[in-house]
């Protein structure tokens, strides 16, 4: 198996593990296909050699509305980056 699709918004966020992992990827001669959960925000702390990297080919994001009930509606987009 060579392509996983990462369950969770966070695996990015958690840049300590996710590096780690890009280190031990490139220790071992391996190279996965990973679709993640992200957001812009998150996505922009790393450089585009970290993401090819760690195989880093789709990334779902999603976006509230301006009437949704959380703070996260409240950041514009550009501002992320």
């Amino acid at each position: 198996m060579r392509s996983f699709f990462v369950l969770t918004k966070i695996f990015l966020l958690h840049r300590k593990r996710a590096l780690r992992l890009l280190e031990l990827m490139e220790a071992h001669g391996k190279s996965w296909s990973l679709s993640v959960f992200s957001s812009a925000r998150v996505l922009k702390s790393y450089t585009m050699d970290q993401l090819m990297g760690l195989g880093i080919g789709f990334v779902w994001m999603g976006w509230k509305g301006r009437r949704a009930p959380t703070t996260s509606s409240k950041v514009s987009i550009r501002s992320a980056w």
